[in-house]
C-alpha cells in the first residue's frame, strides 16, 4: 500500500486522563526525538498546548506522515474526500490517482462491508500537476506544484464532535474537498452531513482582513455516485445550495448550513456519475471497469481539479504559497488547540508558527558563529566591507542572519524583535574574543624563550632516536604549558602562531640532526666495507656461476650490502633518501665485481675442460657399447656416423643447460673434434676388420670346397652299401656312418657361421661388390640344395673361379655350369635364387646381363622369374630417373627411340620381339611394369600421358617394350578412373534414365571424360581392348555382369561407346544360373519355358506327347507322379532349381510380369499333388511366396556392388536348401537338420564346440594370454552357481594391502545373476575357488546338442581337427540348414538344449552366416563376391553325388570328428582363381555371348588371328599382390604350417606388428623426460607442465634453435607414436581403459613420467608394456618352433649352441634361443621394425593364363627368409622391468625404509666437525630445497654393497646415471666439503633441517583435532627444557621427528600410502623410517608416546608442540 496514517482520533485513557493535572483531556503530538529533532531543524516550533476541555477525544499526528511532508519543499496542494463510510472513497481516490493495478493501490480497499480507512491516510506519493492533469486522456497543465491525496474515514459513525477533530485539519489544509455521496438528492441528509464543515466554520475566528482577503477552505466538490434521473448538475446545485422559503425550524437551520458552506469555500461543484456505470464487475474497480458515460464524467471532474489545483495563492496571511513543511506544522499546531470548546483563529497559529521558527533561526545562527569563532582569519576583509579580522567576520555575521530571514519571509514585525535580540548576544561575544588575542601574543614570546635554552642544553653525538624523543619530550613539555594557557583563545588565531613557533623548532631540530648525521655516516661506512669483503670471499666459492646466476647472486650480494648499510643506518634511526650506494663505497664494490667476473670466466674454462673429458669418457664407453667392433663383429659406417651426430646433438643439450650460451659454440666445436677422432679410431678398426671379411669370405669358400670334397669321397663309399659286403666289416660301416655325420656336422657348423656372417655383412655396401662376398653367397645357396643333388658339376665351377683369384666371379662359362647343375624342376627356387643373386651384383658385365636376359625373356618364363624381372625392370627405372629425373614408361610413350637405345633395354626389347605379343613373358612383363610403375599415380597424373599411351597402343609399328607399357598404362588409368567414379557409376545402374548432367563430376572429371571418349571413336580394333577392361575393371570392383548391361544401356552421354558393346542375348538375369551344374537341368529349364510360352495348353497332354522323348525327363515326372512313381532326387532338385533361378532370383531385380505369375500359381497347384518329402513342398513354397527370412529377396532390390554380396549370398542359402530338401533326411547329418531337426537334438551337431564352458574358459584364458596375463586364469563359483574367474594374480587382496605394495591388486566385483559381492568385501562362504593354482587351459567335455558360440572373426579359428578352410563352410551350411526351420517349436527346441540362449534365431543363424561368409571372403582373398559363390556352388553340387552314409546319426564325439573329417578331405579347394573360373566355364559354357566370354577372361578357342588382334593375355585382369593375398595363399594348404612354420607366427601376429616400431621414439623422448626432470620436479608440477613448456625452457625460450628443432622433432616422433598405439591399448594389468588419451604439445608431462599410480604415469607403462609385449609374444613364439625345422631361421641355431644352460635345459639343440636385456640397455637394433611394404610381396608370380590372370603364387621361402631375418635377427626379449619416475619428495614413500637399506649397503657416520663449516657455506635455505633432490638421486643409486670410505665426488664420476649431479651448481659446494658415502645420512639431514618446512597443503586428513584428554596426555610426557630427562621425551627431538614424518611421509599429493586411522606411534617410533635426530629420545618415545593417537591427528600434535615450544 502506498498510503501512511496522518492522523488518528482516539479517547483518551484513564491514565491519560489522572496524569492531565486538573484537566480532563490531554492533547498530544505523537513525536519521538528524531522527529523533534527534525522539526527543530526545519524551523518548525514546539508548541505546548494545556487546555482544560470538556472532551474527551485525543487527536494524534503521525510521525511518518509528518517526516514525509517534510521532505517536500515543493509547493504542495492536497485533494482530499469526505462520505458516508463503507460507500467507496478509497476507490474513487485510486483511481482519481491513477492507479490501473491495485497490486499497487494508494488506499487499502475491501469487497466487504467493513470501514477500510480509519481516521486519516495520506499518500506516500505526490504526483506533479502535469502528470496529473494528463491521465486519463486529458489535457496536460504545465505546473510543477506537488499533489497529494487524502483519505478519510466515513462520517457519521462517531458523532459530530468527532467528525469536526478528523475534518478541521484536513479542510483547512486542502485545495480540493470532495464530499462522495452514494445515494440521490437527499437534501436533508446530505446537508446533515455538510454540517460537519459548517461546525468546524463556525469555530474558526477571522478577522475583517482575512475574511475579505480569502476563505479558509478550498474548493468543495459534491459527487453523487449513482444519479439515474435527468436532473443537471445546475438543478442540483440550486436545490442543494441555494436558500430556500422557511416553513420549518428544520429549513431555517438548512439555510444556515447553505450560507456558511457558500461562505467558507472557494466554489462548489456537483459531479452526477451515472447509477448503471460499470461494465464489469470486480472486487477491485478501475477506470477500465467503467462505460464511456462515467469515463466522461470523470474526465471533466478531473479537467475541473487540474484548473483549480493549478491556481496555487499564499494561504491564511502567509507570503509564499505552502510545502510540505508548512502543512506539517501548521496540521500540529491545529491540532493542538482543536479540542478547545473556544474558537480558534487561523491566523493567529500561523503566526505562532512563524515566531517560533524566527527563534530557532536565531539559535542556529548564534551556535553557528560560535563554532565560526575559532576558524576566523586574522587578516579577513570580504569585499565591499570596511573592517578586517574580527569586526569584519561580526559584520558579515550580522549581514547574514538579515539575509536568511528575508529568505523565510517573516512578518516585520517578527523580523525587527528577532534580529535586535541577536545583534546584542554578537556584541557581547565581539568584546570577549579581542581581550583574548592580546594575551596569545605574549604566551608565543614565552615559548620561544624556553626552545632557546632547551636547544643550548643538548649533547652531540646521539642516536636519532635519543636525540628525537630527548626533543620529543622537552618540546611536549613546552606545547602542553603552552596549550593550557591559549585554550579558550580564537584557535585559528591560536594555530596561525602556532605554526610560526613549529617553524621555529623544526629549524633548530634540523640543525641538531645535521651535526648528529656526519657522526653515524663516518660509522656506517666502515662497517660495510668489512661485510662487502666477507660477502666477496664467500661468493668466490660458489663459482662458477652461469650469467643468470652470477647476475642474481651478484644483485643478492649487493641487495644484502645494501640490507647492511641500510639496517646500520636504521640502528641509528637514519633512514637515507638515496636508493643506492654513496659513490666511494661504488668504487669499492666495481673493483670486487671485476674480480669475481675474471675469477668466474676462469672457473667455467676448468669446468668446461672437465666436462669435455667426462663426456668424452663415457663417450666413449657408450660408442665401444653400441658398435662392440672385433674380429666377428662389424658395422655399416654410415650408422656410426649418424651416431656421433646423435651424440653431438645430446652433448650440445647437456651443454646448453650447463654453461652459458655464449661459450657453446666453444664447447661444442672442441667436443665435435675429440669425439670425431675417436670415431675416426673406432672406424678404422672397423673398416680394417672389414677388410679382413675377404679373408674369412675366401677361407670359407676354401673349407666349403673342402667338405663337399669329403663329402663326396664319402658318399662314393657309402654308395657301395648297396651292393654285397664282401669286403667290408659292420665295423668298417659303422665308422663309414659316423665319418658322414662328422662332416654334415661340420658342414651345418659352416652354414651358420656364414649365415651370421653375411648378415651382419649384408649391411655393408662395400662388402656386398666384393666378388668373394658374393661367391659365398652362391656356396651357401647351394649348400641349402637337397642332399640327393649332385654337387660335383657346382665345386669343379668353384674351383675354377678361386684358381682365378676370384677378380670375376661371374664368368659366361661359371654361370653356365651353375645353371645347367639347377636345371632339374625341383631345384627350379634354386635356379631363380642363383640369377637373382647374380643380378644384384653391381659389377656384374653386360654380356652377362644379356645372357640372363635370353634366359628370362623366353616363351615360357621360368617359376618365380616375376621378382627377377620386376628387379631387372626396377633397376633400369632407377637408373633413368636418376639420369633424366622421368619414368621410364613414360618416356615410352613419348620418346621411345631415346628409351630404346639404351643397352639393356634394347637387349630386352629384342628379345620380346622373337615372341608372339601375346606370350606368356610378354604378359608376366606388362603385368611388373602395370603394378610397379604406374600403379602409384592418381588419374589426373595419368590422365597427362593418355593420349600418348593410346597413340602408342594404335601405331601399326610399334616396339614390344612400347606396346606393353601401353596396354599396362591403359588398365592401370581404366582402374584410377573406376576407382574414382565408382559411386556415380553405380548411380548410372540404378536409375537408367540418369543424363550427364545430373551426374555429380567435377568439371575436370568432365574434361577426362571427353577426353576417353574422343580416344573411343579411333578405328580400332585394339580399342576394343580397352572398352573390354573398362568392364573388365567393373567385375573386378563387384559389379554383376548385369550391372554391366544395365550401365551400358544408361549411357546416353558419358560414354556413348558403351552402346557400341555387342550383347548378344540380352535377359535380364542378376548373376550365373547355379543349377546348370546338375545334371538335366536343361530339360527342366525347356519344361519351365514350355509352360511359360503355352498357356492354353493342358498339361497332361503335353506330357503324353513328350513322353517317349528321353531327354526330357522332367515331362515324365508328371507321369510318373500320376502313376505313383517317386521321382529322383536329381530331378527334384532341378526342378527347384527353375523356380529358384527363373522366379525367386528375379525379383532381385524387378517384379514378376503377369506370366510368371500365372507360371508360379500354377506350379504351386503342381507341387501339391507332387510325391516328395513335405519339408521339399514347403521349401519351394516359401521361395514361391518370398516368405522366409532367411531365404527371402527384397522385391525391386537395387542391384549394384554394394549389395550383390546379400544376393549372391542368398543365392547359395536357397541352393543349399533346396538340394538338402530333394535328398533323404538319412542321407546325410546336414540333410537331417532339416528334415528331423528334433532327432538331432541330442546328437553331436557339426562344427560345434565340445562344450560351453570348455570353450569359454578356454577362450578367457587365451584372451588373459594375450593381454600379457601370462600366469593364467583362476576360476571361482559364486554360490548361486555362476562362475568367474581372476586374471594373472589369481586371488584377493586387502586394499590396504596394495597401497603399502602397488605390485598387490586388490579387486571386487558383482555377480552377474544374484549381484553378491565377490572379490575384496565379500562375505566368507559367498564364493568358492575351484582352482588350486592359475590354469591356462582346461579339458574338454564332448557335450551333445547344438552349443551357442560368440562370433569369432579370427580366420584360423577352427573345431577340432577340421581346417580353418573346411570349418568355416561346413559351419555356414549348418546355420542354413538349422535356420531353414525357424522360426517353429522345433527349432527353439533344438537352441534351447544345454541350456543355450540365442536370442532370436534367425537372427543368429544369418549373423553366424553372413560371418562365415565374410570369413570364407578374407580366406580364399575373394575380392569378388562372385567366386566364393562359386566355389559355394561346387561344393553344394557335389554333394548330390555323394553316397549315402548309413551313419547318418552323429550319436558319439568319434563320429562326428570322422564326419568332419572326410568333409574336410572331400571338398579342399586348393586354388581358388582357378576352381572359380572352371565353375565359372562349366556353368556358363554357350550360353553367353563373346563380350561376356571377354569381361571374364573366359575365352573359347579362337583362331591365332583373335589371340595377335586382341592380346587377351595381356587384357586379362590381374590381382594386386598383397598381405592379405598371401596369407591366404599360405592358409590354402595346410602343410604350409609344417614348411613355413614362421610364416604362421607372422601371420597370426601381423596385425599389430607394425605397431612396434614405435617403442623406439617413445623410448627416446621418456628418456629425454627422464634425463632432465628425474628428482627436478613434483608431481603437482608435473602435472601442470605441458610438453610444450618443457620443450621451450630447455631449449631457453626457444632461442637455441638447434635444440629446440631436435626437441620438437623428437616430441613429434613421441607424438606420432603414442597416437598410433593408442588405440590399441585397453587395459594395463587389472586396469581397463575405456579410451587410451591421446597426447599433443598441450598434454602434461606427466604422460611421459611413467608411474604405477592410477595417474597419467600409468598409461606409459600401459603403453610400453603394450609394446614390448607384443616384441616378447611374437619373439617367444618364433622360438618355440621345433628346432631345426624352420629353414629361415638357421642364424638362431648359432644362437641356442651358445645359450647358457640352465637345470631344465637338457638338450641345448632342442629349442632356438633369444637374449633378454633390459628395456633400458636395449640398442636400437634390438627392437622389432616392421612396416608394411610390397617388397616382399614381389616374391611371387600371377598366373599367365587368359583365364586365370587374378592367381598369384608366392614363394614362401624367399618371403619367410626375408622375414625371418627382418624381424629375429638381432632382436632380444625385452624385460619390462619399470622403474617408477622418481619425483622431488617421493623418495620415502617409494621405500619407506630407504635409510635403513642405505645402512645395510653402507655403514653411516656423522658429519666430520672440519668439513661442517665449509659445508654450510655451500647452501642456505633458498637453495637448500635445490640441493634436496641431487641429494635423493644420489641416495636411490646406492643399491649395492660399496665401500663408504669411497668419496661422493669418485662415486658420481664412475656412475654414468649421476653425471647429472655435476652439472648442478648448488651440489657443487658438497662436492668440493670432501664427503665419503658414509655421510650420506647425515648429509641429507643437515640440508634437510635448513630446508624450510611448510605443511600448508597438507591432506586436511592429516589434520584432525586433538582431544583435550589427548593434548593434558602428550604435554605430561614432553620437557620443553634443554635437558634430557629418562621419563620424558625432549621436545625439540620430537618437533624434528614429525617435521621428518610429515614432510618425509604426508605431504605427497593425490597418494595415500598411510591410513589416517593407523596409530602414529607404528611410523613415529619405528626405527626403519628414521625420523629421530636421537637415538635415546626415540627409545624413550616408544615408551612414552601416547598409543592411542592417530595418524590423522599427526599435525595437530606438531602444532601443538611447536607452538607450546614457541610461547617459551
Amino acid at each position: 500500500m502506498s498510503s501512511v496514517k496522518w492522523i488518528v482520533i482516539k479517547e483518551s485513557l484513564d491514565d491519560d486522563i489522572n496524569n492531565a493535572a486538573a484537566s480532563n483531556i490531554r492533547i498530544e503530538v505523537e513525536e519521538n526525538a528524531a522527529s523533534d529533532n527534525h522539526i527543530e531543524e526545519n524551523a518548525a516550533p514546539i508548541i505546548q498546548v494545556e487546555e482544560n476541555v470538556a472532551s474527551n477525544i485525543r487527536i494524534e499526528v503521525k510521525e511518518d506522515a509528518t517526516n514525509l511532508l517534510y521532505t517536500k519543499a515543493e509547493s504542495v496542494n492536497l485533494i482530499s474526500i469526505f462520505g458516508p463510510a463503507r460507500t467507496g472513497k478509497s476507490t474513487l481516490m485510486n483511481i482519481l490517482a491513477g492507479v490501473n493495478d491495485y497490486d499497487n493501490e494508494i488506499f487499502k480497499t475491501s469487497p466487504d462491508m467493513e470501514t477500510v480507512t480509519t481516521g486519516v491516510d495520506i499518500s506516500k506519493t505526490f504526483v506533479p500537476l502535469k502528470e496529473f492533469s494528463k491521465l486519463n486522456g486529458n489535457m496536460e497543465v504545465n505546473s510543477n506544484i506537488l499533489v497529494g491525496f487524502v483519505d478519510t474515514e466515513g462520517q457519521g459513525n462517531n458523532g459530530d464532535e468527532f467528525d469536526i477533530c478528523l475534518f478541521s485539519p484536513i479542510l483547512v489544509t486542502s485545495k480540493i474537498v470532495m464530499f462522495w455521496w452514494p445515494g440521490l438528492l437527499q437534501i436533508d441528509t446530505i446537508l446533515n452531513s455538510l454540517g460537519a464543515m459548517t461546525n468546524c466554520a463556525k469555530r474558526i475566528t477571522r478577522d475583517t482582513q482575512c475574511q475579505r482577503q480569502n476563505k479558509p477552505y478550498g474548493h468543495l466538490h459534491i459527487i453523487f455516485r449513482s444519479w439515474n434521473n435527468n436532473k443537471t448538475p445546475e438543478d442540483v446545485k440550486k436545490k442543494l445550495l441555494e436558500p430556500q422559503s422557511v416553513h420549518k425550524e428544520k429549513d431555517k437551520e438548512h439555510n444556515s448550513i447553505r450560507e456558511l458552506l457558500n461562505d467558507c469555500f472557494e466554489s462548489i461543484d456537483i459531479w452526477l456519475f451515472p447509477a448503471n456505470g460499470l461494465i464489469q464487475c470486480r472486487e477491485k474497480l478501475l477506470f477500465e471497469d467503467f462505460n464511456d458515460k462515467w469515463k466522461q464524467t470523470f474526465k471533466n471532474m478531473r479537467k475541473k481539479f487540474s484548473e483549480q489545483l493549478s491556481v496555487n495563492k499564499p494561504k491564511h496571511s502567509a507570503e509564499k504559497t505552502w510545502t510540505g513543511r508548512d502543512i506539517a506544522e501548521f496540521t500540529q499546531l491545529l491540532c493542538k488547540t482543536l479540542t478547545s470548546s473556544e474558537n480558534y483563529a487561523i491566523t493567529s497559529i500561523f503566526e505562532r508558527m512563524q515566531v517560533a521558527r524566527a527563534k530557532t533561526l536565531a539559535n542556529d545562527a548564534l551556535n553557528e558563529f560560535r563554532t565560526l569563532i575559532d576558524k576566523m582569519d586574522p587578516y579577513y576583509k570580504p569585499d565591499g566591507c570596511d573592517y578586517e579580522g574580527i569586526d569584519a567576520y561580526f559584520y558579515k555575521e550580522l549581514e547574514n542572519f538579515k539575509e536568511k530571514m528575508i529568505l523565510e519571509k517573516f512578518s516585520n514585525k517578527i523580523m525587527i524583535e528577532i534580529y535586535a535580540n541577536y545583534k546584542e548576544s554578537v556584541c557581547l561575544m565581539e568584546s570577549e574574543i579581542k581581550t583574548n588575542i592580546r594575551k596569545l601574543t605574549i604566551e608565543v614570546q614565552i615559548f620561544q624563550n624556553k626552545f632557546n635554552n632547551l636547544v643550548s642544553e643538548i649533547m652531540f653525538p646521539l642516536s636519532k632516536s635519543v636525540l628525537k624523543e630527548f626533543c620529543k619530550n622537552q618540546t611536549q613539555q613546552l606545547w602542553n604549558s603552552f596549550n593550557d594557557k591559549v585554550k579558550n583563545f580564537p584557535k585559528k588565531f591560536v594555530h596561525d602562531y602556532r605554526k610560526k613557533l613549529e617553524n621555529f623548532c623544526k629549524v633548530k631540530n634540523k640543525h641538531v640532526a645535521a651535526e648528529n648525521e656526519k657522526k653515524i655516516i663516518s660509522f656506517v661506512q666502515k662497517e660495510v666495507e668489512e661485510s662487502l669483503e666477507n660477502s666477496v670471499q664467500k661468493l668466490k666459492n660458489r663459482i662458477p656461476m652461469t650469467e643468470e646466476e652470477f647476475e642474481y647472486e651478484w644483485l643478492v650480494l649487493l641487495e644484502q650490502t645494501k640490507i647492511k648499510y641500510l639496517k646500520l643506518h636504521h640502528s641509528f634511526n637514519n633512514f637515507p633518501d638515496y636508493t643506492t650506494f654513496p659513490d666511494n663505497l661504488h668504487i669499492i664494490i666495481d673493483q670486487y665485481l671485476e674480480s669475481l667476473t675474471e675469477n668466474n670466466d676462469n672457473a667455467w674454462e676448468n669446468k668446461a675442460e672437465a666436462f669435455q673429458k667426462r663426456a668424452k669418457r663415457l663417450f666413449k664407453n657408450a660408442l665401444y657399447t653400441n658398435f662392440p667392433v672385433n674380429a666377428n663383429k662389424v658395422f655399416n659406417n654410415t650408422e656410426i656416423e649418424q651416431y656421433l651426430q646423435e651424440e653431438i646433438l645430446r652433448f650440445s643439450y647437456k651443454v646448453s643447460n650447463i654453461f652459458p650460451h655464449t661459450m657453446m659454440n666453444d664447447i661444442c666445436s672442441k667436443y665435435k673434434e675429440t669425439a670425431r677422432l675417436m670415431l675416426t679410431k673406432l672406424q678404422v678398426k672397423n673398416n680394417n676388420n672389414i677388410r679382413e671379411i675377404p679373408q674369412k669370405v675366401e677361407r670359407y669358400i676354401l673349407d666349403w670346397d673342402t667338405f663337399f670334397k669329403e663329402i663326396n669321397n664319402t658318399e662314393q663309399h657309402t654308395r657301395g652299401w648297396r651292393f654285397p659286403f664282401q669286403r667290408e666289416t659292420s665295423q668298417n660301416v659303422e665308422q663309414q656312418i659316423l665319418d658322414w655325420d662328422d662332416k654334415s656336422n661340420e658342414l651345418e657348423r659352416w652354414q651358420h657361421e656364414v649365415t651370421e656372417l653375411l648378415l651382419l655383412s649384408a649391411t655393408i655396401p662395400e662388402l656386398v661388390t666384393i666378388s668373394s662376398f658374393q661367391l659365398l653367397c652362391i656356396c651357401n645357396d647351394l649348400t641349402n640344395l637337397n642332399r640327393r643333388t649332385d654337387l660335383l658339376s657346382f665345386r669343379k665351377a668353384v674351383w675354377s673361379i678361386m684358381r682365378s683369384d676370384m677378380k670375376n666371379i661371374l664368368s659366361e662359362q661359371f654361370v653356365n655350369e651353375i645353371l645347367a647343375g639347377l636345371k632339374s624342376e625341383e631345384l627350379k627356387l634354386a635356379r631363380m635364387s642363383f640369377i637373382n643373386r647374380c643380378l644384384n651384383i653391381t659389377t656384374l658385365t653386360f654380356p652377362i646381363r644379356q645372357l640372363f636376359y635370353k634366359m628370362l625373356f623366353v616363351n615360357e618364363p621360368f617359376t618365380f622369374a616375376s621378382p627377377i624381372m620386376w628387379r631387372i625392370f626396377l633397376s633400369e627405372y632407377d637408373k633413368y630417373q636418376k639420369e633424366r629425373q622421368q619414368n621410364l614408361f613414360f618416356d615410352l610413350f613419348r620418346i621411345p627411340q631415346i628409351v630404346l637405345s639404351l643397352p639393356d633395354l634394347k637387349v630386352i626389347n629384342d628379345l620380346l620381339k622373337g615372341d608372339e605379343l601375346d606370350s606368356p613373358i610378354v604378359a608376366l612383363s606388362c603385368d611388373i611394369i602395370q603394378k610397379t610403375f604406374f600403379a602409384h599415380y592418381e588419374l589426373t597424373e595419368l590422365h597427362h600421358n593418355f593420349s600418348n599411351a593410346v597413340n602408342s597402343l594404335c601405331t601399326n609399328i610399334v616396339e614390344p617394350l612400347q606396346y606393353i607399357s601401353a596396354i599396362a598404362f591403359l588398365k592401370e588409368y581404366v582402374r584410377a578412373f573406376c576407382d574414382v567414379n565408382k559411386t556415380t557409376l553405380n548411380e548410372y545402374i540404378r536409375d537408367t534414365n540418369r543424363t550427364t548432367s545430373e551426374a555429380n563430376m567435377s568439371t575436370d572429371m568432365n574434361i577426362i571424360i571427353n577426353d576417353i571418349n574422343n580416344v573411343m571413336k579411333l578405328k580400332s580394333s585394339r580399342i576394343h581392348s580397352v572398352k573390354i577392361y573398362f568392364l573388365k575393371y567393373l567385375r573386378i570392383c563387384n559389379f554383376s555382369m548385369q550391372d554391366i548391361k544395365d550401365l551400358c544401356e544408361s549411357q546416353e552421354q558419358p560414354f556413348p561407346w558403351l552402346k557400341e558393346i555387342p550383347w548378344g542375348n540380352k535377359e535380364n538375369k542378376p548373376f550365373f544360373n547355379p543349377y546348370w551344374l546338375h545334371q538335366n537341368y536343361k530339360d527342366a529349364e525347356h519344361y519351365y519355358y514350355h509352360v511359360y510360352e503355352h498357356a492354353d495348353t493342358c498339361f497332361a497332354s503335353y506330357l503324353e506327347t513328350v513322353r517317349s522323348n528321353l531327354q526330357s525327363r522332367l515331362f515324365n515326372w508328371a507321369n510318373q507322379s500320376n502313376n505313383n512313381r517317386s521321382l529322383k532326387k536329381n530331378d527334384l532338385v532341378t526342378f527347384a532349381g527353375v523356380i529358384a533361378a527363373l522366379l525367386h532370383h528375379v525379383r532381385a531385380s524387378r517384379e514378376w510380369t503377369n506370366n510368371e505369375t500365372r507360371v508360379a500359381n500354377y506350379l504351386t497347384r503342381e507341387i501339391e499333388n507332387m510325391d516328395a518329402p513335405s519339408v521339399y513342398k514347403e521349401i519351394l513354397n516359401k521361395l514361391i511366396l518370398n516368405s522366409n527370412s532367411l531365404i527371402q529377396l527384397l522385391i525391386n532390390n537395387e542391384i549394384g556392388p554394394n549389395n550383390n554380396e546379400e544376393l549372391l549370398m542368398k543365392s547359395v542359402i536357397v541352393h543349399l536348401i533346396i538340394l538338402h530338401a530333394s535328398i533323404p533326411n538319412d542321407a546325410s547329418p546336414l540333410a537331417a537338420y532339416l528334415h528331423k531337426l528334433q532327432v538331432c537334438e541330442n546328437d553331436f551337431i557339426l562344427a560345434c564346440p565340445s562344450d560351453v564352458e570348455g570353450v569359454v574358459m578356454n577362450a578367457v584364458a587365451s584372451f588373459s594370454k594375450e593381454k600379457g596375463a601370462e600366469q593364467g586364469v583362476v576360476r571361482y563359483r559364486c554360490r548361486c552357481g555362476e562362475m568367474f574367474v581372476v586374471l594373472d594374480c589369481g586371488g584377493f587382496s586387502n586394499p590396504d594391502e596394495q597401497k603399502r605394495d602397488p605390485t598387490k591388486i586388490s579387486i571386487s566385483s558383482k555377480c552377474l545373476y544374484c549381484k553378491r559381492v565377490i572379490g575384496y568385501g565379500s562375505i566368507e562362504g559367498d564364493y568358492t575357488r575351484m582352482d588350486t593354482s592359475q590354469i591356462k587351459s582346461v579339458s574338454i567335455n564332448h557335450e551333445p546338442g547344438y552349443i551357442v558360440e560368440q562370433i569369432s572373426a579370427e580366420k584360423t579359428h577352427n573345431v577340432r581337427m577340421m581346417t580353418p578352410q573346411a570349418y568355416r563352410i561346413l559351419h555356414l551350411f549348418v546355420h542354413t540348414l538349422i535356420g531353414a526351420s525357424v522360426p517353429s517349436s522345433i527349432a527353439t527346441n533344438f537352441f534351447a538344449k544345454n541350456g543355450n540362449s540365442a536370442g532370436d534365431t534367425m537372427k543368429h543363424c544369418l549373423d553366424n552366416i553372413r560371418n562365415d561368409w565374410k570369413i570364407l571372403k578374407e580366406f580364399f582373398d575373394c575380392d569378388n563376391d562372385e567366386n566364393l559363390a562359386l566355389i559355394l556352388h561346387s561344393i553344394i553340387s557335389s554333394i548330390i553325388n555323394e553316397s549315402a552314409s548309413n551313419e547318418w546319426r552323429l550319436d558319439t564325439p568319434e563320429k562326428r570328428e570322422e564326419w568332419e573329417d572326410k568333409f574336410s578331405k572331400d571338398h579342399y579347394i586348393s586354388n581358388v582363381t582357378v576352381t572359380a573360373q572352371t565353375i565359372r566355364k562349366k556353368i556358363l559354357e554357350d550360353r553367353v555371348s563373346l563380350t561376356e566370354e571377354e569381361i571374364d577372361d573366359m575365352i573359347s578357342k579362337k583362331d591365332s588371328k583373335y589371340y595377335s588382334e586382341k592380346l587377351p593375355r595381356l587384357w586379362r585382369k590381374i590381382k594386386d599382390v598383397s598381405l592379405k593375398s598371401l596369407h591366404a595363399y599360405y592358409m590354402i594348404n595346410e602343410n604350409n604350417e609344417t614348411e613355413f612354420p614362421f610364416l604362421k607366427v607372422f601371420f597370426q601376429h601381423e596385425k599389430e606388428l607394425h605397431l612396434i616400431k614405435h617403442l623406439l621414439p617413445i623410448l627416446k623422448f621418456v628418456h629425454i623426460l627422464k634425463t632432465r626432470l628425474d628428482y627436478q620436479i613434483t608431481r603437482q608440477e608435473a602435472r601442470k607442465m605441458t610438453f610444450d613448456t618443457f620443450i621451450y625452457q630447455e631449449s631457453n625460450e626457444g632461442k637455441l634453435q638447434e635444440i629446440f628443432l631436435a626437441l620438437k622433432s623428437a616430441f613429434e616422433n613421441f607424438e606420432k607414436s603414442w597416437n598410433a598405439v593408442a588405440p590399441h591399448v585397453k587395459r594395463y594389468n587389472c586396469l581397463q581403459f575405456e579410451e587410451f588419451p591421446r597426447i599433443s604439445l598441450k598434454s602434461s608431462v606427466m604422460y611421459g613420467l611413467g608411474d604405477n599410480i592410477n595417474d597419467f604415469g600409468i598409461y606409459l607403462w600401459a603403453i610400453l608394456s603394450y609394446l614390448i609385449r607384443l616384441q616378447n609374444n611374437f619373439l617367444k613364439e618364433t622360438i618355440s618352433i621345433p628346432f631345426g625345422s624352420c629353414r629361415s631361421l638357421k642364424f638362431l641355431e648359432t644362437n641356442a649352441q651358445n645359450m647358457p644352460s640352465t637345470s631344465t635345459t637338457q638338450n641345448v639343440r632342442t629349442s632356438y634361443y633369444l637374449q633378454t636385456v633390459e628395456i633400458q640397455h636395449a640398442q636400437p637394433s634390438n627392437f622389432i621394425s616392421y612396416d608394411r611394404n610390397n617388397e616382399i610381396l614381389q616374391y611371387s608370380q600371377r598366373n599367365l593364363e587368359i583365364s586365370y590372370g587374378e592367381d598369384i603364387v608366392y614363394d614362401l621361402y624367399q618371403i619367410e627368409m626375408k622375414l625371418a631375418h627382418q624381424l629375429i635377427f638381432n632382436k632380444f626379449l625385452i624385460s619390462d622391468n619399470f622403474s617408477a619416475f622418481p619425483y622431488y619428495g617421493e623418495m620415502f614413500t617409494r621405500v619407506f625404509t630407504i635409510f635403513t637399506n642405505l645402512k645395510d649397503f653402507i655403514v653411516q657416520e656423522p658429519l666430520p666437525a672440519t668439513n661442517i663449516d665449509l659445508l654450510d657455506e655451500s647452501y642456505s635455505s633458498k637453495n637448500a630445497s635445490r640441493m634436496v633432490p641431487a641429494l635423493e638421486m644420489l641416495i636411490c643409486s646406492v643399491n649395492y654393497e660399496i665401500d663408504g670410505e669411497t668419496s661422493i665426488e669418485n662415486y658420481i664420476s664412475q656412475q654414468m646415471d649421476l653425471s647429472i649431479l655435476t652439472e648442478n651448481t648448488d651440489f657443487c659446494g658438497v662436492l668440493r666439503a670432501n664427503l665419503r658415502l658414509k655421510h650420506l645420512i647425515s648429509l641429507y639431514e643437515r640440508v634437510e633441517s635448513v630446508k624450510a618446512y611448510n605443511f600448508d597443503k597438507l591432506n586436511a586428513e592429516y589434520k584432525k583435532t586433538l582431544p583435550q584428554y589427548m593434548e593434558k596426555q602428550i604435554l605430561n610426557v614432553i620437557s620443553f627444557t634443554n635437558s634430557r630427562f629418562l621419563d620424558r621425551i625432549y621436545s625439540c627431538d620430537l618437533l624434528i621427528a614429525l617435521e621428518r614424518f610429515l614432510d618425509r611421509y604426508l605431504m605427497i599429493e593425490f597418494l595415500e600410502y598411510i591410513s589416517t586411522k593407523d596409530k602414529l606411534t607404528s611410523y613415529i617410533t619405528n626405527e626403519d623410517l628414521s625420523c629421530w635426530p636421537s637415538r635415546s629420545t626415540l627409545i624413550i618415545a616408544k615408551r612414552l608416546f601416547p598409543h592411542k593417537i592417530q595418524v590423522g591427528q599427526a599435525y595437530s600434535v606438531y602444532k601443538l608442540i611447536s607452538s607450546r615450544q614457541a610461547s617459551r
